[in-house]
């Protein structure tokens, strides 16, 4: 595929042919194209891994023409190459020629007579003479050398003079003319096929700016450049002056000017950049190249009241400033202190009455005043803002602490300390102009609220009545009981708060969910968490503070009960191990191992735990009768350990305990699968059997021999166990507990041996 031209579909007010901008349509003229499916690209010619690249989007196309549209939000500028690729072929081929009189660069560009000026050379406007001195220098050969100093030639333009393609060279006929400089063969017309494609430069352009033509002296003029190709990036400068990019789109840029430090009568330039220094022309001419900084366009300020001993305006409520070239209307004069915006109350031309912006520190900071379509006035009068208390929540505290006040006012954007009397505020959170403080536990008192901000000093108060905070009973939150009912707890009291939301209840240091609350009840659910015990509880009423306690306990106790202790058999082996079930309330049932139960004081081990029945099994014991069970909660969180005692007893008898006087065989592999006959007393086949923890399992044919043993003998297969163990423990298990045996098994890995 070739391309043979590329031609800029230009607007009525553009003369350029190889200037394009965002938005640009192109015409691409050529051959061997795909009906379809043809991409072309705009390409910086820099190297593979730095160059960039835009999508031209395919607008028409045919085997000989194709239409694009250049993106509307452009990024990268200078020259680019148009590149056409042809699907299933490859990328097209560039033809270019040239015009009479021009020749043909190794760039693409076109090169004629009245650029080749090079005046420190003494040459204007000849590319021949050009030539021969870069035939004399070896510059280029007629077989398409390389240079052989590596200069290349720099024109007046900035265009650079190199007709030396390396790539492309003029062998096999690619040439279609060659300029001839006294015998030395210099090649300045090069190769028809461009090996870069068509060069085309990308820029932004200017096509108007608004809204006037002059600016403050001092800066401030929001000037509104609109266009094509903008970025975030681009640059502003009115003559060698910034002028600072706020907002960028596309399609528009707003920049404010800077200070002007030369004389005011001189017309200034305004020029944009891209971030790679192009520069947008600009189609508002008029406007673009007589922008001018002007004493008539500055407003004045003349006078800034009320002021402290020190002149500085003090910037409690408002102030005034009084001058020249206002805009009447408040909105169209902007007035900030240390960046902050205030608003503009009342305009005149020559007054303005502004509120001084509620987010600034206290501190003496600088002012700044915009009129709109003008820019800045010259203000250099500091504006003292004093940090004011204009609002406090509430001016009443618990004696307890805990209660939150909400400071409202100006000036304060941090917090370095808060007290009144001998009570300490700590902040909990902060905005500017908000600042939500905790009081501490304190005697009963009134003082005023000393309020340090950030700069050190204390804020001002202009809260009517004063600031002053009042330590009392009357504001601190009273329970006046709590009680259990079912799956809920019930605190009564006073200065409980409406919803739930604000309060915070903690039982044993745990967070309760809060079901309800009005001002003297408060449900919350009950969680297995709380065990029997005595817990300290903790009522914080948001934004009231932490509740006192009627008689001062502030704790309460859940009781522990043992309804009953049953048992499958008694009495008991006196080998231990007979499950006990235990029924009562207030079981440790998130802990199983802090509820603690013993039998004649001895350990039980525990099986299973809820908060209303325990199941262990017995220990050891020599055979007694009327043992006690008792159940002990030891839980961390309890001031106390309660224990209770079951009304049933619990008894051994050596008349109950079977046992196991030898096993054969005495060992087996670890696979499993060894027969074995465990001979002793009172062995029957309803009896559960381990080996080493494994069960020993019983067939039918097993069961009936056991049976007929007659409680002398029983039969059962072993089970497969991972390690080898020598003394693998044998426990028999009835409904009267584990059988008394001193009898081990030997569990072998026979491949080991």
């Amino acid at each position: 595929p070739t391309v043979t031209s590329v031609t800029v579909v230009v607007a009525p007010e553009e003369d350029a042919t190889t200037h394009v901008t965002a938005g640009s349509q192109l015409v691409i003229a050529g051959s061997g194209f795909a009906a379809s499916g043809n991409v072309v690209t705009l390409r910086t010619p820099t190297s593979a891994a730095t160059a960039a690249s835009m999508v031209c989007a395919v607008t028409n196309e045919s085997t000989t023409h194709i239409e694009c549209t250049l993106p509307t939000d452009v990024q990268s500028f200078g020259v680019h190459h148009v590149h056409v690729a042809v699907a299933g072929v490859g990328r097209a081929y560039s033809e270019t020629t040239c015009p009479p009189g021009a020749y043909l660069m190794c760039d693409g560009q076109c090169l004629h007579d009245a650029n080749c000026t090079l005046r420190s050379w003494g040459i204007e406007e000849d590319c021949r003479v050009v030539a021969s001195v870069l035939a004399r220098d070896g510059f280029c050969h007629a077989n398409g050398g390389a240079d052989r100093v590596g200069i290349p030639f720099r024109l007046d333009n900035g265009m650079v003079f190199d007709m030396n393609c390396p790539l492309y060279s003029c062998e096999g006929g690619d040439c279609d003319s060659a300029i001839w400089s006294g015998k030395r063969g210099g090649v300045i017309n090069t190769c028809k096929r461009d090996p870069t494609g068509f060069p085309l430069t990308v820029e932004p352009r200017i096509t108007t700016i608004s809204p006037a033509r002059q600016s403050s002296i001092h800066g401030g003029l929001h000037v509104t450049v609109t266009g094509t190709g903008f970025t975030e990036s681009s640059l502003v400068r009115i003559g060698d002056t910034a002028c600072t990019v706020l907002t960028a789109t596309p399609t528009a840029v707003v920049c404010e000017t800077s200070a002007f430090p030369h004389s005011p009568s001189l017309m200034q330039t305004l020029r944009l950049f891209s971030a790679s220094g192009v520069e947008a022309p600009c189609f508002d001419s008029l406007n673009c190249s007589y922008f001018n900084f002007s004493d008539t366009a500055t407003p004045t300020i003349d006078a800034v009241y009320p002021l402290n001993i020190d002149s500085e305006a003090t910037c409690a409520t408002s102030i005034t400033l009084t001058g020249t070239g206002f805009n009447p209307v408040a909105a169209e004069n902007v007035f900030t202190v240390r960046g902050e915006a205030g608003t503009v109350v009342s305009a005149t031309e020559t007054e303005l009455v502004v509120a001084c912006p509620t987010n600034v520190p206290s501190g003496a900071w600088s002012g700044y005043v915009r009129v709109v379509g003008k820019g800045a006035p010259e203000l250099t009068t500091k504006f003292r803002v004093v940090a004011t208390i204009t609002a406090l929540s509430t001016q009443q505290a618990a004696l307890t602490g805990g209660t939150l006040i909400t400071v409202t006012g100006t000036g304060f954007t941090t917090v370095l300390g808060a007290e009144f009397g001998t009570c300490v505020c700590t902040p909990v959170s902060f905005s500017a102009g908000v600042a939500v403080l905790r009081t501490s536990a304190c005697n009963a008192q009134t003082a005023p609220l000393v309020f340090t901000v950030g700069d050190s000093t204390q804020a001002a108060c202009a809260v009517t009545g004063g600031c002053a905070i009042e330590a009392t009973a009357a504001a601190t939150p009273s329970v006046d009981s709590m009680s259990e009912n079912g799956q809920f707890l019930t605190l009564t009291g006073t200065f409980f708060a409406a919803s739930g939301a604000n309060i915070h209840v903690t039982i044993g240091g745990s967070t309760t969910s809060i079901y309800s609350a009005n001002p003297t009840t408060i449900v919350v659910t009950r969680t297995s968490t709380w065990a029997a015990g005595t817990y300290n509880v903790i009522v914080d009423v948001g934004p009231y503070g932490k509740a006192t306690w009627t008689g001062g306990q502030g704790t309460y106790t859940f009781p522990l009960t043992v309804s009953s202790a049953s048992v499958a058999a008694s009495p008991a082996s006196t080998a231990g191990g007979q499950q006990v079930t235990i029924a009562g309330n207030n079981f440790d049932a998130a802990k199983p191992s802090n509820n603690a139960v013993t039998i004649d004081g001895v350990a039980c081990t525990m099986v299973s735990a809820t908060a209303t029945e325990l199941i262990v099994a017995a220990p050891a014991h020599a055979e007694a009768s009327g043992l006690a069970i008792a159940v002990t909660i030891n839980n961390a969180q309890s001031t106390t350990q309660p224990t209770a005692t079951a009304a049933q007893t619990y008894a051994y008898a050596a008349s109950a305990t079977a046992t196991v006087t030898s096993i054969y065989p005495t060992q087996g592999s670890t696979a499993g699968g060894t027969v074995v006959t465990l001979t002793g007393t009172q062995l029957s086949s309803a009896a559960t059997i381990t080996i080493g923890g494994v069960v020993c399992t019983m067939d039918s044919l097993q069961t009936a021999a056991t049976n007929a043993a007659a409680g002398a003998s029983a039969f059962c297969t072993t089970g497969r166990l991972d390690a080898t163990n020598e003394a693998a423990a044998i426990v028999v298990s009835t409904d009267n507990g584990h059988a008394a045996t001193t009898v081990t098994y030997s569990y072998i890995d026979l491949w080991s041996r």
